[in-house]
Parts: structure tokens; sequence; C-alpha cells
């Protein structure tokens, strides 16, 4: 009799803990690092995160599609990133707020399994920072209290859209609240007017290069160590550019800067004189198109210099870039395929490839990409598929 007792006892608790649901949550690291103009802050998921993002009063609600748990160990306090909070509890689907200055804009995307926003500098706070002691800054309290009554008016009479300016405490979204991805276009940073610009390298031995954009970034690598000469920006608004930083690479050089928003990017020259052209016009220049033989991707670019491997130091990954010995030499926007993803290159040729054992190799009348066993191409639709 006591052997049953604990028989249907052993099989009642086993029966809670299938019942029970999971309480396993992927673990988010945070991070934030100062840019110029702007501070970014890095969500990173174990995979690519689905989330949607709104604006009121000063902070960012950020609402994931599933559960999380943050971790902000890496995450540092500063003029633009205030504070970052959790709103949602247990398994709920992990809801974000995060607090920056008033009038602030921002901007977020997506790169691999890591959502970034970039909170840009707004001239509100840099006036505080500069003048805390004045009496103006209790004058500046007082306005946000004055306009409380306005912001209250549309709760009464839409309570079911807006909330009072600042009440940050959310219900879970339901399939029924579903909210597409960037729906705040007004909170978005507008793309300046900016007048051509460009980008001029000399020396006085020919030098390989290759230029892409990947996430808003324009890259110029070079396959030559110690170059008398930097890449020098020229125009008449080189203020609204930030400032290139270098990284040094095996074989090379690379230089990095953070574009504006709106800018295409062009290359020009070759050898002894490079020039990259940064302008808001759309030019038609029809690049280099790739094949596929013999399961590899091949372009028939001529008289390639150098294959460079190196990692990006944002967001982790291999990049590969084979330099050209003029800029004629490209392949255009980027394309994604099952093995590797092409950026968009202006000069050059430039991949991330999504295994180890993805390689380029060139000859004189083309590079070809390819792997032991082949790529995984199924047909001629595959190389055509845009990213």
């Amino acid at each position: 009799m006591l052997f049953l007792r604990f028989f249907i006892v052993l099989c009642t608790l086993w029966g809670v803990v299938l019942s029970t649901p999971s309480m396993a949550q992927d673990k988010v690291a945070v991070r934030s690092s100062a840019k110029t103009g702007y501070e970014r802050l890095v969500f990173q998921w174990p995979a690519k995160p689905e989330y949607s993002v709104s604006k009121a009063g000063g902070r960012i609600l950020v609402r994931f599609a599933k559960a999380g748990a943050l971790d902000t160990t890496s995450v540092e306090a500063n003029n633009n990133i205030k504070k970052i909070e959790t709103l949602s509890k247990g398994t709920e689907s992990l809801q974000v707020a995060v607090t920056i200055p008033d009038g602030s804009k921002f901007r977020d995307f997506v790169v691999e399994n890591k959502l970034i926003i970039d909170v840009y500098d707004a001239d509100g706070a840099a006036k505080t920072t500069e003048k805390p002691a004045e009496e103006k800054v209790e004058v500046a309290k007082a306005e946000p209290v004055e306009e409380k009554p306005a912001a209250v008016e549309p709760v009464k009479e839409e309570p079911a859209k807006e909330a009072v300016k600042g009440d940050f405490t959310v219900k879970p979204a339901s399939p029924e609240e579903a909210v597409p991805v960037h729906p705040v276009e007004a909170a978005k940073v507008p793309a300046p007017a900016i007048e051509p610009h460009t980008i001029s390298l000399t020396s006085t031995t020919s030098t390989g290069m290759a230029a892409f954009v990947r996430n808003g970034w324009l890259w110029i690598v070079l396959d030559a160590m110690d170059l008398p000469n930097a890449p020098k920006l020229e125009g008449p608004q080189v203020s609204k550019f930030p400032a290139m930083e270098k990284i040094e690479l095996q074989g090379g050089v690379a230089y990095r800067m953070d574009l504006p928003e709106g800018m295409n990017v062009y290359g020009e020259g070759g050898g002894l004189s490079w020039k990259i052209v940064l302008t808001q016009k759309a030019k038609d220049i029809a690049p280099v198109m790739p094949s596929a033989v013999e399961a590899k991707l091949v372009w028939p670019l001529k008289e390639m210099r150098n294959v460079l491997t190196f990692t990006d130091p944002v967001i982790g990954d291999k990049i590969t870039v084979v330099t050209a010995t003029n800029a004629t030499q490209f392949t255009g926007p980027g394309h994604n395929f099952v093995n590797l993803k092409t950026l968009d290159s202006a000069i050059g040729l430039a991949f991330v490839p999504k295994s180890d054992d993805v390689t380029a190799e060139k000859t004189v009348a083309e590079v070809s990409v390819g792997r032991p066993g082949g790529l995984a191409l199924s047909d001629a639709k595959d190389v055509a598929s845009e990213n």
C-alpha cells in the first residue's frame, strides 16, 4: 500500500513537470559604443530577431517577438543612451525601453542576428550639458509639465490608441496588435541635402582597391601597406561626414566611414590615382555580373590584384575582397546566395562567406568563388537573386 501511494505521488509530480511550460529564455547580449555624432546600441540574439519599435516622450520602446533575458554588462550610460529597462516579465515577449534625450532622433536596422539602434546627438541635450547650473535649466524642466494637459487630451478622446506621454507600462502585443517593423517613420533621421564629394588617393606605386558599402558603412580596402598618403575626403560640406577609421589588415589596410544616408558610391580611376564619388544622384553604370559555372560563381573581372580576408569589427564575421586595378571592374549591388552574400561594391568584389570553406580564386580573365563539393546553385535564377 505504501509503495502504491509513492507511485501515485511520483506520477503526479511527473505530470506537473510535463505540463509546466519551459522557462528557458534566449540570452540577449547588449553593448553600447560612442560614434561621431551618435551612439550605437546593439542587441545580439542567437538568431535574427523580429521586432517592432515606437517612440514616446523620451524613450524608445522595442518589442521583440520572443522572450529573452538582457545582459547589459557591456552597456555604459552616456549622453544619448541614458537607461535601458526591461518592461516584460517572465515568459512574455521581451519588451525594452531605452531612455534618450528629448528631441533625439534614431534609426534602427538588423544585421544578421543583431538589432542595431543609433541615437543621434540632440541640440537640446548639448545645451543642457554646457550650462547645467543656469536658471534656464529649471525653466526647461517646467516645460514638459505645461505640455502634460495637451498630452492627456488625446488619451481621453482615443484611449485605445495613445497613452500618457512617457507611460511605458505596455502589455504584450497580441496577434491583432501586430505592428510592422519600422513603424515610426517620423522618428527616422531624414537624409540631409549633401552636395557631391570625392575621396581621392594618389600614390607613387600602383595600388589595388576594393570599395563597398555594408550597413551604411563605406569600406575602402587597399592591397598595399605603409602607403605615404591616406584617402582624402574633399568637397564643400566635409564637416557633415564623420572621420575615416583606419584598420590594419594582413597584406593591406582598410578605411571605413559611416556614410550619411542617401549617398550613392561610384569608383573612378585606378592604379596610381583613385577617386570615389559620393553623391545623392544615382548613375546608370553597368556592373560586372556573375554566371554559374560548374557549381561556382564566376565574374569576368579582368586583371584583379589580390584576395584579402578580414574580420568586420562590428559584426564579427569574415569579409573577403578581391582588389581591382581600375574602377571599371566592380560587381555592383549585393546578392544573397545559399553559401555567400555579396556586398554592394563600387570597386572590385566583396562578399561574406557563410561557411569557412567558401573561397575566391582569380586569374587574369576572371574571379571564381566556390567550395569543396560546389556551391548550392540550383540554376541561373540563383545568380540573379538580389538581396
